[in-house]
């Protein structure tokens, strides 16, 4: 999936990462975003722009669920509702406020 990260500031995805470099396929010079010592490293913030569209879009499905769970009278604590809380939904909240700068 063709991801683009529309907030201001960051170079639209997707990323791809070669020989320690990590660049953008969003336009055809292949902007470079980084040059990172480890291949393992450049891969995973190659990932970035689809990790954090994923994480959002998992979270919006998450919240849904989480609201449907509790009208029927079921809990569905383990979602979490706030970025300070250390349930996996809290773990997501926090780390989309780090990847946007919040």
């Amino acid at each position: 999936m063709s991801t683009t990260t529309k907030q201001a500031g960051i170079t639209p995805g997707p990323w791809y990462a070669k020989d320690g470099c990590v660049a953008s396929e969003s336009d055809a010079s292949g902007k470079t975003i980084a040059l990172v010592p480890s291949e393992a490293n450049a891969h995973l913030i190659a990932a970035a722009p689809e990790l954090l569209d994923a994480l959002k879009r998992l979270l919006k499905y998450a919240d849904w669920y989480s609201d449907e769970m509790t009208k029927r009278g079921r809990g569905a604590e383990e979602l979490g509702d706030s970025a300070s809380s250390d349930s996996v939904g809290g773990m997501a909240r926090r780390a989309i406020m780090i990847a946007e700068g919040r």
